[in-house]
């Protein structure tokens, strides 16, 4: 049985159960190891958030077992933050800098809200942003926009070079759920004309690992074509590179509130 470990960054147990509960319906993964980091927030915008302890939170998730009934809710009629069970394992704990980095490196999948990427942690006593956390972590980092609503289409980018096949191939073996489940766009970017046979035979690779796929040439001359590639109105989950940002006029394209980002370590 393939079983993964999913680190997950917030600052209070709501934010934890939203996480979860995406993963677990879009993921759909054997049962796995969740790791539940609280990251001490150093920004004057984020410091009235609620920040919970690992006693805190220990004592939380039992009293919510401890009440919960069976249509999910507790005593008081609050709804129960109810983990699936594919949770075999949980840890949690309020972590430093130096934990994510170290939980990373052990992890099959990072995942962030998108409200907490520009806020400001302590690294070595200075302030430090959770971007910058996450551009050294070694796995894949998802990350989340709120409303969590459903993706509906995959969007990848291949500009010829090994390193962007390679995430691909990755992406294929370790996100199955999305590939054979959902549309998905590739965009040839090409910097320079990618010989035919490479272009067939990457596109046969593909059709094995996607169900659904389109494939279509982009560049920043050729823009206006991407309405052609791509529906705006539809949840969208981009994979990419970490080292390398997404073209300009593709982010410009796409609405910043539908787009979930799986970027990939270089």
């Amino acid at each position: 049985m393939h079983r993964r470990k999913i680190v997950l960054l917030g600052i209070d147990e709501q934010s934890f159960y939203d996480q979860t509960l995406w993963i677990d319906q879009h993921l759909q993964y054997q049962p796995y190891l969740l790791v539940k980091l609280t990251l001490p927030i150093l920004s004057e915008k984020e410091e009235a958030l609620p920040k919970v302890s690992f006693q805190e939170l220990a004592l939380k998730e039992a009293l919510l077992s401890a009440v919960g009934g069976k249509n999910g809710h507790g005593a008081n009629g609050t709804n129960k933050l109810e983990l699936p069970k594919k949770v075999t394992q949980m840890r949690s704990y309020e972590a430093s800098f130096g934990d994510v980095l170290q939980e990373g490196q052990f992890a099959d999948l990072l995942v962030v809200e998108d409200s907490l990427v520009s806020a400001e942690y302590t690294q070595h006593g200075s302030p430090a942003t959770l971007n910058e956390l996450t551009a050294q972590v070694r796995c894949p980092t998802l990350v989340l926009k709120k409303p969590l609503i459903p993706v509906e289409q995959l969007v990848l980018f291949y500009d010829g070079s090994a390193q962007d096949f390679a995430m691909i191939q990755q992406f294929g073996q370790d996100f199955n759920r999305f590939s054979t489940s959902l549309p998905v766009t590739l965009l040839l970017l090409h910097t320079q004309p990618v010989p035919p046979l490479e272009e067939k035979l990457l596109i046969e690779y593909l059709k094995l690992h996607f169900y659904d796929l389109a494939v279509h040439k982009i560049s920043e001359e050729y823009q206006h074509l991407l309405p052609v590639a791509i529906e705006r109105d539809k949840g969208t989950l981009v994979v990419s590179s970490r080292s390398r940002p997404l073209p300009q006029f593709v982010t410009n394209y796409l609405p910043s509130e539908s787009i979930f980002n799986l970027q990939f370590p270089a």
